[in-house]
């Protein structure tokens, strides 16, 4: 008689896979970071847009861009999941990728700031070796030089995770993936924002894709940021079927508060984004006036 062998599924431990999670989001970005440095210094010599070099702090500040995109694109991506799955039940439906993107994505808030300190020092002390692969061991004076000169960045990538992180896996008990969701695509603006960066280090402020991103940032700005707050207000009227005028009424005052202080905040780098916006078109249209009194100079005293 033939015996037939059943393979055993041998059950993973919930923290354990929780765990595996954090290291698989620590190894993506840092390794992310090393490929982008390693294939941009192969561009150091050769003149790229508008005959500008690449130096090793080029390197270093543009990666630092692209990983910041690519992190924002699947934050998106996620959130667009999450929001399309739940969209039925708001409060009680769920999906795994909320809670799984949270501990895949908290270190890159730590890998940022190390990568963004380490750019710092190697930009600002002189060293004879200036990569990032032979510094570590400036870490500690990095991360303190980071700290005296840019205390707000510093703050925001080392204490929002430690509130994020707890409220987001385990003080709201499982509700509301539907607006974590929504959370997450809030980092819809961010790609541009970091595009906008790198252009503006490769010296291509003038190009139409400079423009054109810059236009299409305060769209994404506006969409992802402060729309969304209305939008999730529209919806809970709908869950609950209710006036949407009625609907602070029916949320927590707590609810509330943080989503005043919040979108003051996004209106307030709205507008921020949106004068810079404007003072670039008018410097942009006065050299246009200025080159074509010019080329009108030029013409008359020809015809003269």
């Amino acid at each position: 008689m033939a015996l037939t062998i059943i393979p055993s599924v041998v059950a993973v431990p919930l923290h354990l896979v929780h765990i595996l999670e954090v290291i698989l989001g620590t190894v993506f970005f840092s390794l992310l970071f090393c490929v982008s440095v390693k294939f941009l210094q192969g561009y150091k010599n050769k003149p790229i847009c508008n005959t500008r070099c690449l130096t090793d702090n080029d390197c270093y500040d543009i990666s630092i861009n692209v990983v910041s995109i690519i992190q924002a694109c699947i934050a998106v991506f996620v959130g667009w999941v999450v929001m399309m799955n739940c969209r039925h039940d708001m409060i009680y439906d769920s999906h795994w990728l909320t809670n799984a993107y949270a501990r895949f994505g908290v270190p890159y808030f730590y890998y940022d700031l190390v990568v963004m300190a380490m750019a710092l020092y190697l930009r600002t002390e002189p060293l004879k070796d200036r990569r990032i692969s032979s510094n570590w061991h400036n870490l500690i004076p990095a991360l303190k030089l980071f700290w005296v000169k840019r205390k707000l960045m510093f703050l925001h990538h080392f204490a929002l995770p430690l509130m994020f992180y707890p409220s987001l896996l385990y003080f709201r008990n499982g509700l509301g993936d539907f607006v974590v969701g929504a959370f997450y695509v809030f980092e819809l603006p961010v790609p541009y924002i970091q595009t906008r960066h790198i252009l503006a280090k490769l010296d291509c402020k003038a190009s139409p894709v400079y423009i054109s991103n810059g236009l299409v940032m305060l769209g994404a700005m506006l969409i992802g940021r402060i729309l969304m707050f209305p939008y999730l207000y529209y919806c809970y009227a709908q869950y609950r079927g209710i006036p949407f005028s009625q609907v602070l009424g029916k949320i927590p005052i707590k609810c509330t508060i943080s989503c005043i202080i919040l979108g003051s905040l996004q209106v307030y780098w709205f507008c921020i984004m949106l004068r810079g916006t404007v003072s670039y078109f008018r410097k942009v249209i006065r050299q246009w006036l200025g080159a074509d009194k010019g080329q009108n100079a030029v013409d008359n005293s020809f015809g003269s």
